[in-house]
């Protein structure tokens, strides 16, 4: 995330989001993630309860009834809150690596 939720300011943000698409999940073993960045445009809600980890292991994203724009909540551990005008898929890269150990 960039910037950090907190900022009054921010009226773009940039999201990093992978996702694991193929390979194990057992340590050492070969994976491939799938990297998404979106830019959130026209922020009209960001917020986060609790604290940020950027390894954290999100259990998804939720939509989020924002009445005006597109809204989603995804755990970071905290719950994080973003509303925008719009959301635009900037990279879609997918990357091979081991599973940590």
């Amino acid at each position: 995330m960039e910037p950090l939720p907190g900022r009054n300011d921010a009226t773009d943000v940039r999201l990093t989001l992978q996702f694991q698409v193929a390979g194990s999940y057992a340590a050492g073993e070969p994976r491939t993630l799938r990297t998404i960045e979106l830019m959130a445009q026209d922020i009209t809600e960001y917020a986060l309860d609790g604290t940020y980890h950027p390894e954290h292991l999100a259990e998804g994203a939720n939509s989020y009834n924002a009445g005006q724009g597109i809204g989603f909540e995804i755990d970071i551990p905290g719950v994080l809150r973003i509303v925008a005008e719009s959301f635009e898929v900037t990279s879609v890269v997918d990357v091979d690596e081991p599973v940590p150990e």
